[in-house]
């Protein structure tokens, strides 16, 4: 979808924003093992890339800081993180009448990988339960930063991965 942004970008002198929902360069080194060569280039056609965008959008902290940073030099006020809204269907569990009367629960579900965000997790989390003390976190998911999530958040619950129905 990136290269069709670029391509319309071009064709019809309009602005865009890119969507950064993978850590490019991560993803080269699992997937494809670049060789050495490879793996020097990958940044300088990353920084391009990105920098043919009016902006970029991130879903966390670090790729933010990534891409502001000396490697792919992106003006910070061109670098925006998203916010992440609940599906409907999720919201419909405040109306359960058993569901009022418990604690504040909130519910993470996704992969357990950088690339989502959820190492920032633990710093909103303090915030949340300095406010409210007796709020619940509960971790939906797995992947591979599940173990460092356990050491920063020792008081969430981690149920792995669950159904829909299931989380609902």
């Amino acid at each position: 979808m990136g290269s069709v942004a670029l391509y319309l970008i071009h064709a019809f002198a309009v602005s865009a924003h890119f969507f950064m929902h993978t850590d490019w360069l991560e993803y080269a080194v699992q997937r494809i093992q670049p060789s050495e060569a490879m793996h020097n280039r990958l940044p300088r056609m990353l920084r391009g890339f990105y920098q043919a965008f009016a902006g970029v959008i991130t879903l966390n902290e670090e790729h933010q800081t990534l891409l502001t940073s000396s490697e792919f030099e992106l003006p910070a006020e061109s670098v925006i993180r998203s916010a992440h809204w609940p599906a409907k269907a999720f919201t419909q569990a405040e109306a359960i009448p058993e569901t009022s009367s418990r604690p504040l629960r909130v519910i993470y579900t996704g992969r357990l990988s950088p690339e989502k965000g959820v190492r920032d997790l633990h710093k909103v989390w303090a915030h949340v339960k300095e406010a409210i003390p007796e709020a619940e976190l509960v971790l939906a998911g797995t992947g591979p930063i599940a173990d460092e999530l356990k050491q920063k958040l020792p008081d969430a619950r981690f149920t792995g991965w669950l159904s829909r129905e299931e989380l609902i």
